[in-house]
C-alpha cells in the first residue's frame, strides 16, 4: 500500500510562517526551505511514497498588479523548490480578491483561496 502525504500548502505556509513569529525567529526563505526535512523530521518512522503540496494558481489582479507579480514569482520560486524536493506541487482552484468592510467602516480588497481544499 502506497502512503501519500497530502499538503495543504496555503495553511501549512501560515503555520511555518506563525512558529517561527512566537519563537522570535526570522522569517524562513521559504525558496530554499528544506520542507523535505521538517516533514521528515516529524513524520519521524512514517514512510512516504509520494508527496503532494496544494495551492491555489495566482494570477495577476488588476488592482494589485505589482503586488500579484511578486507573488506569482514567489510562487513560481517556491513550486521549483518544492519540486527538488520531491513534491509534487499542484496547483488548483484560485485567489479571488473581494471587497469586505472592518469594524471601523474602511473597505479593503482581501484576497482568499478558493477551490483548493476541494481538490485534495
Amino acid at each position: 500500500m502506497q502512503n501519500t502525504l497530502f499538503v495543504d500548502g496555503e495553511n501549512f505556509i501560515k503555520k511555518i510562517k506563525h512558529v517561527f513569529k512566537i519563537e522570535n525567529g526570522p522569517t524562513p526563505n521559504l525558496d530554499i526551505y528544506d520542507f523535505g526535512g521538517l516533514l521528515n523530521r516529524v513524520l519521524n518512522d512514517i514512510k512516504i511514497d509520494k508527496k503532494n503540496f496544494y495551492f491555489a494558481r495566482l494570477k495577476e489582479h488588476p488592482d494589485t498588479k505589482e503586488k500579484s507579480k511578486r507573488l506569482i514569482e514567489e510562487q513560481r520560486l517556491l513550486k521549483n523548490q518544492l519540486e527538488k524536493q520531491e513534491f509534487e506541487v499542484i496547483l488548483s482552484g484560485r485567489v479571488r480578491g473581494q471587497m469586505e468592510q472592518d469594524n471601523h467602516g474602511k473597505k479593503s480588497l482581501i484576497f482568499k483561496e478558493k477551490g483548493v481544499d476541494v481538490k485534495i
